[in-house]
């Protein structure tokens, strides 16, 4: 069976709600599945409770990310993303895509490309 170049997932917001850690280990598990190397390609707030994720193959050369990390963002306004963004990016973390939980929550998906605490 041939691996299909493109991975379609989808996730209850309410299961990242209730369980982060464990959707994003999902996800790593779901991007690195027997054998075959993927990598989130896009991220899709799909506006009725869930978000899709598209994967797809890695190819060589690419950097492929060890982790994924689902985390609201505290602040909304400019000042604030920005300030999160740095944080994050500072402890290994790279904004992936975000998907609005309702009109003042927003979470992120990072991805971890590096060991750092």
């Amino acid at each position: 069976m041939k691996n299909h170049p493109l991975k379609i997932v989808r996730i209850e917001v309410e299961d990242i709600i209730f369980d982060p850690d464990a959707q994003s280990l999902m996800l790593k598990n779901a991007c690195s599945r027997n054998g075959i190397i993927r990598k989130v390609a896009g991220i899709c707030d799909s506006g009725d409770g869930t978000i899709v994720l598209s994967l797809e193959l890695a190819a060589e050369g690419d950097k492929i990310p060890i982790g994924y990390r689902f985390a609201p963002l505290p602040d909304t306004s400019f000042e604030g993303v920005a300030a999160e963004l740095q944080v994050r990016h500072a402890h290994g973390l790279t904004l992936t895509g975000t998907f609005r939980l309702d009109d003042k929550t927003i979470w992120g998906l990072y991805a971890r490309y590096s060991q750092k605490a």
